[in-house]
């Protein structure tokens, strides 16, 4: 495992934080008083303010992507919207990207199996957390 030093990545941080905005410098200061990966070095931060912009974006590099897609989603339900993300993913399964899909079995409990189904079958892997527990 490589090990990062605090006091340089601290020092660089601290010299390009004037590059961005005061919602992004907080963000930055909150993830690194917190070991957390900030904007710097070769992370990129971006923050959205409208749904259309974020997911033409997240289609957009699932589109480009070319070695893994690794998604973690709480609400996917089987709409247009989570019907074209259930596509691509499955799409780039098919042409041998690695997709992992990591969802919320509660939140997308209106998501149809079969969305699950056919990603698995085009070679992706779908895991829920937090399973329905009776008691």
């Amino acid at each position: 495992m490589k090990k990062y030093d605090k006091k340089l990545i601290s020092a660089e941080l601290n010299q390009r934080i004037t590059e961005f905005d005061h919602l992004e410098q907080s963000i930055i200061r909150l993830a690194s008083k917190n070991d957390l990966p900030t904007g710097i070095g070769y992370n990129q931060l971006q923050i959205y303010t409208s749904g259309r912009e974020k997911f033409a974006d997240l289609f957009e590099d699932i589109k480009n992507a070319r070695k893994f897609v690794h998604a973690n989603y709480y609400i996917i339900n089987d709409d247009r919207l989570g019907d074209q993300f259930m596509r691509l993913l499955t799409k780039k399964a098919a042409e041998g990207v690695e997709v992992r899909l990591i969802y919320d079995r509660m939140g997308c409990r209106n998501l149809s199996r079969y969305s699950i189904y056919k990603l698995e079958d085009a070679g992706g892997k779908a895991v829920p957390f937090a399973p329905f527990v009776l008691i």
